[in-house]
């Protein structure tokens, strides 16, 4: 493929998997420098696609995806090297005049430039955020006794986000305008009303190299499912990103996503807003109000003193209000 060409199919599967594009551009490097290290469904994704057998949104499950793989096989791009990899990987450092002695310029280029790209598109959205902060001692009690039940039947344990983000989902049935998303159609502007609740899990991934990046697969139709049934579909998608064997279609179509900083102690968070959704969900820390977190365990226990956890609702502004977002965060506390 010539550079344009390639440059073109990226375009195209940034447009398809937005948040994950950068995985997705990593992972077509490593498709065409080392294509024994990608899977077969990978492998037969890119080769289609490079063929134009396949549109980006042929995802693996689909009918044309499919049909054309069981027609032919593509040729595996030749591997260490032989291929033309669109990663290109980053050569000395530029200097500058402009740099002192202790600084050097090291450029952003395959998946850690698509993540530039996402961001910079997300600036394009008129956003806003609403928090509201609660107290978790009977979630906590709550999560307690179903693990105590879960423990006497060997069935592992259920997590704090397993809870807050089946409660999200719950929510939504009686906010469904969050789910949806802004889009102009011939110049008009839309409000496109989804059923179903793609909920996209965001997932911190360490690389082979050591740098992190950060992945949103979705929980396909949570809405559908009771506790169980998506405490399943949780793990199994959670699991796959965290092994490496995440699939295309597990990124697209994510209507709403939920992130977690709280799991390295921030305490609230305004997370970047991805064209295509109308909200994203940020769970903080759950810890003590900082003025008693000094304070004796027996003491916080005696005043009555609970954990709490702050979570925030960003939203698109030309379809959600900042009402609609607050009562969806009471509702989700409720829960």
């Amino acid at each position: 493929m010539t550079d344009d060409t390639q440059s073109a199919l990226l375009e195209r599967l940034q447009s398809a998997l937005g948040m994950n594009a950068g995985y997705v551009v990593d992972l077509y490097g490593r498709y065409h420098a080392h294509p024994d290290l990608v899977s077969p469904e990978w492998r037969a994704y890119f080769g289609h696609l490079e063929e134009g057998r396949l549109r980006p949104e042929d995802l693996p499950g689909t009918p044309r995806y499919r049909e054309q793989t069981a027609a032919a096989a593509p040729a595996l791009p030749a591997g260490n090297g032989g291929g033309s990899s669109t990663v290109e990987r980053a050569g000395a450092p530029e200097s500058g005049d402009d740099l002192t002695a202790d600084e050097e310029k090291v450029p952003l280029r395959g998946g850690a430039a698509r993540i530039v790209r996402n961001m910079e598109a997300s600036r394009d959205l008129p956003t806003a955020t609403s928090y509201r902060t609660f107290p978790v001692k009977l979630l906590e009690e709550n999560r307690r006794l179903i693990n105590e039940q879960l423990a006497l039947a060997g069935g592992g344990k259920v997590s704090f986000t397993h809870l807050i983000s089946f409660a999200i989902v719950r929510a939504l049935g009686d906010f469904p305008g969050l789910n949806d998303c802004y889009e102009e159609v011939d110049g008009e502007p839309h409000r496109i009303r989804r059923r179903r609740i793609n909920l996209g899990v965001a997932v911190d991934v360490e690389k082979r190299d050591g740098s992190r990046t950060l992945l949103v697969p979705n929980v396909r139709d949570a809405g559908s499912l009771d506790f169980p049934g998506f405490r399943a579909a949780y793990d199994d998608v959670i699991g796959k990103t965290r092994t490496g064997k995440i699939l295309p279609d597990d990124f697209v179509g994510t209507t709403i996503s939920l992130t977690n900083p709280g799991t390295v102690g921030t305490t609230s968070s305004v997370p970047r807003l991805m064209p295509g959704q109308g909200a994203i969900i940020a769970t903080g820390a759950i810890d003590h109000p900082a003025e008693n977190r000094g304070m004796d365990p027996a003491t916080l226990s005696g005043f009555g003193i609970s954990r709490v956890v702050t979570m925030s609702c960003t939203y698109d502004h030309r379809i959600v209000q900042g009402a609609e977002s607050g009562m969806f965060l009471a509702r989700v506390e409720k829960l």
